[in-house]
């Protein structure tokens, strides 16, 4: 007797690994308690809009929100619903649920990119994050989102694996039904179009390239052209959506101008615009505050990076009003006040009322660290071992994911990116695994290295 303890087998660290899936699923009773704490400011206009779905059979709403957000989210919230009155709960599980087999196909894809060790930590790393559960419990779209990317990566994988170009349909059409519940989607594809054919074309294989950079990109046409027909014929503009031009003006320079000229967004996002041109208005403003813009894009950034919306949290977990625009914390630092934010902490760790919901945000802080720290030992160190030409793309999604919404930038925002970012950690985990091992990588290792050629 060593008195060593063996590690589980593989098969039984899976069933674990899906088992502690499953019990999130008693998460539920959060939004069970507290029906309301789930439904945010953008809530209230996807609910409006699944109402509308199920009482009149039309999809449409009083602001002209139908032609800013394609039908994917709403129609979903409705189906969770049993096509009744939204049901915040039904919601919630149906999303947690979406969360479960988000970490199957997570273990799924990285197990086909890397090597089973890798897969299960992948798996551990997206079901140990506490923003990716707590966001499933809102009425937002960052879940199913997140779900269709997953499924549309392992159809990317298989694709060139078999060298199918069905297999390429499945991942565009999955990219466009992705880009109908978030518009953000289709940014991915033209993304992944140009990483398969520029890495294909690497290995030799041009035509083939050619032949599966277009699949991929037609699927998603199939789906996006004919919402974009229907926003043509309803309210007389071939677009999928604008989100886009929307969020630019109204978030992004507005909020560059109401910092520079001591005002409200609100205001400064209704002068954009009036002299004509909301471009020319933006040009305007980008040239008169350029440091300013540039700082409202780099806090952007930083609150999707960084994950954690405390106030939202508290919303869920029926916290008192006054705690629902957030403890303070992030906002004080960003300020540059670091002195007044580290006291913040003092102060709400001191009250039993808000200590809890402090540590559930430094426990995702902790996780994110882990995610970053993992990554850059990745690009460090073991580029190769990141998964091929899939790998790649995955990684250049994740900054897209991150980058796009620039001043725009959320928390919630960064959910789509979490399981992307736990496949790129644990292949990190495995390269700082070998360095502290002083090992060369055995034939598990050789075989990983293979499988990224993909």
């Amino acid at each position: 007797m060593t008195g060593e303890r063996k590690p589980l087998p593989p098969t039984r660290q899976l069933i674990f690994l899906f088992g502690f899936l499953l019990l999130r699923l008693a998460l539920v009773i959060l939004p069970l308690r507290n029906p309301e704490g789930g439904i945010l400011l953008d809530s209230t206009k996807y609910i409006a809009l699944a109402s509308s779905l199920v009482n009149t059979g039309r999809y449409a709403e009083a602001t002209g929100q139908d032609v800013i957000w394609p039908p994917g989210y709403p129609v979903f919230v409705a189906v969770a619903s049993a096509w009744s009155q939204t049901s915040p709960a039904a919601v919630a599980l149906a999303q947690l649920g979406l969360t479960c087999a988000i970490g199957i196909l997570l273990v799924t894809l990285t197990s086909q990119l890397a090597n089973p060790g890798a897969a299960r930590t992948a798996g551990w790393l997206y079901a140990l994050s506490p923003s990716a559960a707590l966001w499933a419990l809102t009425v937002m779209s960052e879940t199913l989102f997140t779900a269709l990317l997953v499924a549309s990566a392992l159809a990317w994988v298989t694709a060139l694996r078999r060298r199918s170009a069905a297999w390429g349909w499945v991942c565009g059409i999955l990219l466009g039904m992705g880009a109908l519940v978030r518009p953000l989607g289709l940014v991915l594809v033209p993304l992944w179009c140009l990483v398969t054919l520029i890495g294909v074309s690497r290995l030799g294989r041009r035509r083939w390239a050619t032949r599966l950079g277009m699949t991929i990109g037609l699927g998603a046409i199939v789906v996006a052209v004919p919402w974009a027909a229907r926003n043509l014929i309803v309210h007389g503009q071939f677009t999928f959506s604008g989100v886009a031009g929307r969020t630019f003006y109204n978030f992004n320079i507005a909020q560059v101008k109401a910092t520079a000229e001591h005002t409200t967004r609100d205001l400064a996002a209704s002068q954009i615009g009036a002299s004509g041109s909301e471009f020319r208005d933006s040009l305007n403003v980008i040239s008169d505050y350029p440091f300013a813009f540039l700082y409202e894009q780099a806090k952007g950034v930083f609150r999707t990076a960084l994950g954690l919306e405390a106030g939202s949290w508290a919303r869920l977990l029926g916290y008192p009003e006054a705690l629902r625009g957030g403890l303070g914390v992030v906002s004080t630092m960003l300020a540059g006040d670091i002195t007044g934010s580290l006291l913040k902490v003092e102060s709400l760790l001191s009250s039993p009322q808000t200590a809890p919901i402090l540590v559930i945000a430094a426990v995702a802080e902790a996780h994110s660290f882990v995610l970053y720290a993992l990554l850059i030992v990745l690009l460090a160190y073991g580029r190769e071992r990141a998964g091929g030409i899939v790998g790649v793309g995955l990684g250049l999604s994740v900054a897209l994911l991150m980058l796009v919404p620039a001043a725009a930038g959320q928390a919630r925002f960064r959910i789509p990116a979490e399981p992307f970012l736990a496949f790129l950690a644990a292949s990190g985990w495995q390269v700082l695994r070998t360095k502290l091992s002083k090992r060369k990588p055995n034939g598990l290792g050789s075989v990983a290295v293979s499988k990224s050629q993909l």
